[in-house]
């Protein structure tokens, strides 16, 4: 119980063994007991917007009220509500809030969910927030992983490339040793440094350090065997750098996929391609029997082609290498992390334009440039699409593609309708 003794308030303590009281009286009138004229006057004393007006005047307002009322409401549609309610939960990707009467303030950019009691809605909507904040608390772990992971790959790339750059020289060491080897007959040993001529610039002057407890065919050795160290050490760190990149490049996928999960099993089924590809433990991942499996998402465009959205990466490799078919569409934003788009090739039913765009708006808004505008989307049938040996999941490489571009267009993709 938290306390309020007589410090904190003069009017109402709180403390154990005090008689409760209610809170006091608040200086509001009641809509249903006064009269609407009379709840009118005391507001336009107020000198305020209508909706704050409404909220200092009248009893029981909450935001989303006052906000109803300052974009439409009156007063006696609100009375009417009040007697005949309708519990209505306000949902924009998730139950935003909740209210009496079905609001217009939000116009299309939400959904509703209505119920038959109060107590309905109670339990929907603090039942949706706690599974909402599980999946918070679960994806936050996940994206601190990957942030990790990602942070420490690119620091790798770096490091190697700051290593690659010492190695930029090697070609010097291996003239030194071709221009010792070429000067041996007027050479000797004990010598700091030899200045001969590089047939490699125009016979120009050169000064070449030697070691002086060397003869100078050991001179010579010495300097052929730092070039062979560090073009041997060149081609790993290209291979390490190109590792390391793609690593970046792979996390930085998953990434995008896990700002976009929005139920348990998604996250789940994002833990399992990061364990099969090594970069997590099994913990968190649970037993998969009797789990039903995570299907992509499917889409009907207006022309009646279904479209289906890879949810991850092992979800876009089987998707797209497995379940699609040669002439089917594949779609993927340009340059970003993004999920693989199939549209379903329908006999003698051509692609048409507004097709192509609606799809290209849909790949767009499923990758990370879902908030960027005139985005480049290619696209070209899945026959052109390959998957390279040894690539991560989800990695492909395609050809003979066409690039469209697009700004997400929410009126023309309220078109394509979602299959739950």
């Amino acid at each position: 119980v938290k306390r309020v003794d007589e410090n904190k308030s003069s009017v109402r303590e709180i403390l154990p063994g005090i008689r409760y009281l209610l809170p006091p009286a608040q200086d509001k009138m009641n809509i249903l007991s006064n009269s609407i004229f009379d709840i009118e006057q005391r507001m336009k004393e107020l000198n305020l917007t209508r909706g704050k007006a409404a909220g200092k005047v009248i009893q029981g307002i909450s935001p989303i009220v006052a906000n109803e009322i300052e974009f439409d409401l009156s007063l006696s549609q609100l009375k009417d509500y009040i007697k005949n309610p309708t519990p209505t939960v306000v949902i924009l990707d998730k139950p935003k809030d909740f209210t009496f009467f079905m609001p217009r303030q939000y116009g299309d950019l939400c959904t509703y969910k209505t119920f038959d009691t109060f107590s309905q809605l109670i339990d929907y909507f603090y039942f949706e927030q706690v599974k909402i904040e599980r999946i918070r608390q679960r994806s936050n772990d996940l994206f601190h992983r990957l942030n990790t992971l990602k942070e420490r790959a690119v620091r790798k790339s770096l490091n190697r490339q700051r290593e690659l750059d010492e190695c930029a020289d090697k070609e010097k060491y291996r003239i030194y040793g071709d221009l010792i080897n070429a000067n041996l007959h007027i050479l000797e040993k004990g010598a700091l440094f030899y200045d001969l001529e590089n047939f490699y610039d125009n016979n120009n002057s050169i000064r070449i350090p030697a070691d002086p407890t060397l003869t100078p065919v050991q001179n010579a050795q010495r300097y052929y065997k730092e070039y062979r160290k560090k073009q041997v050490a060149e081609q790993k760190l290209y291979d390490f750098i190109d590792k390391a990149n793609s690593e970046a490049q792979y996390l930085d996928t998953v990434i995008d996929e896990l700002t976009r999960a929005q139920t348990d099993a998604e996250i789940t089924a994002i833990r399992e391609e990061l364990f099969s590809s090594g970069f997590v433990s099994k913990s968190g991942i649970r037993n998969q029997k009797n789990r039903k499996k995570l299907p992509p998402k499917q889409y009907i465009s207006p022309q009646g082609f279904k479209i289906f959205v890879g949810r991850n990466n092992i979800q876009n490799d089987l998707l797209t290498l497995k379940t699609a078919k040669n002439y089917d569409m594949w779609f993927h934003v340009k340059n970003y992390p993004g999920s693989h788009l199939i549209v379903e090739a329908i006999k003698d039913k051509p692609f048409t334009d507004e097709l192509i765009r609606q799809a290209a708006m849909l790949a767009c808004v499923n990758s990370k440039a879902h908030l960027s505008s005139n985005v480049a989307v290619d696209y070209t049938i899945v026959k052109n699409v390959h998957k390279p040996n040894g690539a991560k999941p989800g990695m492909v490489i395609y050809d003979n593609y066409n690039t469209e571009y697009v700004t997400p267009n929410e009126e023309e993709l309220s078109e394509v309708k979602e299959v739950e």
